[in-house]
């Protein structure tokens, strides 16, 4: 099928030269043709055009219409925003399921053109193309029939924004993540909570129905305005009970009443109403938050093993359209302590309670923001308390057990869990104490705590999915955290793993690019890696796949590397046994670069750098779950190998 078609300049007059769409596109709405047709249709005619939207100019997007019309396409044939359909539209900024969408056929029917741009502006927000959508979405904000549809669209992208830097926030004022498009180009850093309220409130006002008032409810839940998000949640729950499949429109009003915190005993009693018959069998409270500081000068126990104040120098190299800027950073670990826990409860996921009311805010290695994901049980109220939901806690009887945490990722668990272990190595009153080891431990993990010198006999191998009681508990301090490596972890783990990796010296050509094994939900995608490969092979590279390998192998083979290169993942990790004179160069996309490999490389004295490229998400509600394929240009990989080799 060929389309004959006018472009026209001014993103306001879309329909203008249009006129022999307008017939094509309510055939194709009243006779079905599939919504493939309908994307690449829109995708054609806006591709031209896309440059005159004020968000799409300035930003990390801001590329021609063929490359824009490939990856659109490319990332749709791929599967992502193929679910969607044109009657129904989609919320990012929500987890699926947390509140059913209304049906929009009444505004296919009258003006099948707009509903099918709101249909398209949809997919490309699914696809993580923002600034195209938010163009789009304003565009059709002056649409009277679309307006409410449009408003809540846009309302929701902006939400999704706003939750994003809430979690980003702490990364970035601590120098963990680096900004390194700034003045708001990243993707998906422009957007406030104020600024969804405005929108939202206007969709409400518009007659935008139930979806439009539950997003209000919950921009005006992030933005801490209490008493207003719990009025829109009542006029939402009045709403919803009109809306087939609602039916959990009540239970879902009372979890987020709760979440308000406006009063700690009313949060916990609508939590409880929440759980409904559940609340039979599992334990609600509401605890005090309590840092590591005030735990000891509460139970007046002599710290038994002491970590002093440490800052690590972060200088970072990132190669970013063929040029290389610098950052700098400094890293500060507070002084630490190992704690003996009196009457202690560990929560499943992350967490320790002492004395069962108060829950030891130093017991968590990420951002308070990020503790819910974490620990799914724990919902904070403030910074001073949170109600906890478990089950019957199941208590053991060998005390003075050490608690590391437990993960099954290969770099918490060598640097956020084992490093702990450094604050209390040369103590012996902890020589032989029982170390408590998740029975869904992998083979490799027990295997790493035997190289350290602990023998099998003093594993504690208990279910740490549920809540764990104990009349004493060794708590290490939390060294390494936010994603940022301690000193005395590194060397710790340097020391006891690799012990002539100090004075080694590189394998002259030992250069290991780490392939990713698997694509799994949350890996980001080299995008055009295929075409990079190829010049990293030239450049003497070989392609290493450490998933497969033991971990004596991967620490025979990195105690010579010359230059590790790659993806960032888990993989870098063995950075930690690669000699100082080795070199290391992650590619990254540009939404998320992140100093926790150059962290550990600096302790080392290795020299590092970045390669980053665009970013295109696959959004998730939560951030830290976005996933952020991204592609690399050619060049800025030239430029990289040879600052590199």
């Amino acid at each position: 099928m060929v389309i004959a078609t006018t472009m026209v300049n001014d993103p306001t007059s879309w329909e203008a030269g249009h006129a022999n769409m307008r017939s094509l596109l309510r055939y194709m709405a009243q006779s079905g043709i599939n919504a493939f047709t309908i994307f690449t249709t829109f995708l054609v005619l806006h591709a031209p055009r896309r440059h005159c939207g004020k968000s799409v100019a300035g930003s990390e997007h801001d590329f021609g219409a063929g490359h824009f019309v490939r990856r659109a396409l490319g990332f749709y044939i791929a599967g992502k925003g193929r679910d969607l359909r044109p009657l129904v539209p989609v919320y990012v900024s929500q987890s699926p399921g947390t509140v059913p969408s209304l049906r929009h056929g009444r505004t296919l029917v009258a003006a099948p053109l707009v509903g099918l741009r709101i249909f398209f502006a949809n997919i490309l927000k699914v696809r993580g193309f923002f600034s195209d959508a938010e163009d789009l979405y304003e565009v059709l904000t002056q649409d009277g029939s679309s307006c409410p549809l449009a408003l809540t669209g846009l309302g929701d992208l902006l939400l999704l924004r706003a939750g994003w830097n809430r979690e980003r926030e702490p990364y970035l004022a601590g120098g963990i993540l680096l900004d390194v498009l700034g003045e708001g180009r990243s993707l998906g850093q422009a957007g406030s909570y104020s600024d969804a309220i405005r929108v939202l409130q206007q969709a409400v006002a518009l007659g935008g129905g139930a979806d439009s008032q539950w997003l209000l409810a919950m921009a005006l839940l992030g933005a801490g305005r209490h008493s207003e998000a719990v009025a829109a949640l009542e006029a939402y729950r009045v709403l919803a009970h009109e809306i087939p499949g609602a039916l959990g429109a009540d239970f879902q009003v009372r979890l987020a009443r709760a979440r308000l915190g406006l009063d700690g005993n009313a949060a916990l009693e609508d939590y409880r109403s929440y759980l409904g018959e559940w609340s039979g069998w599992i334990r609600v409270d509401r605890l005090d938050l309590e840092s590591e500081a005030e735990h000891v000068a509460r139970t007046g126990l002599a710290d038994p093993a002491r970590v002093e104040e440490a800052a690590l120098q972060l200088k970072s190299k990132i190669i970013l359209s063929s040029a290389t800027r610098f950052f700098k950073n400094v890293a500060t670990f507070p002084a630490s302590a190992a704690k003996v826990v009196e009457d202690a409860e560990i929560l499943p996921g992350r967490g320790v309670i002492a004395g069962g009311e108060r829950l030891l805010s130093g017991s968590f290695p990420i951002p308070p923001v990020h503790w819910p994901l974490f620990s799914p049980c724990l919902i904070p109220l403030s910074d001073r308390e949170a109600i906890v939901s478990r089950r019957s806690a199941v208590r053991f009887e060998v005390e003075n057990c050490i608690y590391i945490g437990s993960n099954d990722n290969y770099y918490h668990f060598i640097i956020d869990e084992i490093g702990r272990l450094a604050a209390i190595e040369d103590d012996p009153r902890f020589a032989s104490n029982p170390i408590l080891i998740d029975d869904r431990a992998r083979l490799w993990q027990r295997q790493l705590l035997v190289r350290l010198g602990i023998p099998q006999s003093r594993f504690k191998v208990v279910d740490l999915t549920v809540s764990l009681l104990a009349r004493q508990l060794v708590l290490p301090p939390l060294l390494s955290r936010n994603m940022i490596a301690h000193p005395k972890a590194v060397q710790f783990l340097r020391r006891r793993l690799a012990p002539e990796a100090d004075s080694a010296s590189p394998v002259p050509g030992r250069r290991l690019y780490l392939a990713r094994r698997s694509q799994g939900i949350r890996e980001a995608r080299l995008l055009n890696e295929r075409s990079l490969i190829e010049r990293f092979k030239r450049a003497g590279f070989s392609i290493v796949d450490t998933g497969s390998m033991s971990l004596g192998e991967q620490i025979e083979l990195f105690s010579g590397a010359e230059v590790i290169a790659g993806p960032g993942g888990a993989a870098f990790t063995n950075i930690l046994f690669a000699p100082k004179e080795a070199r290391m160069l992650t590619l990254a996309p540009t939404g998320v670069i992140c100093e926790t490999f150059t962290s550990i490389a600096h302790i080392i004295g290795q020299d590092a750098w970045c390669c980053a490229g665009v970013s295109y998400a696959r959004p998730h509600p939560q951030w830290i779950w976005t996933t952020f394929d991204f592609e690399i240009k050619e060049s800025d990989i030239d430029l990289a190998l040879e600052q590199v080799l």
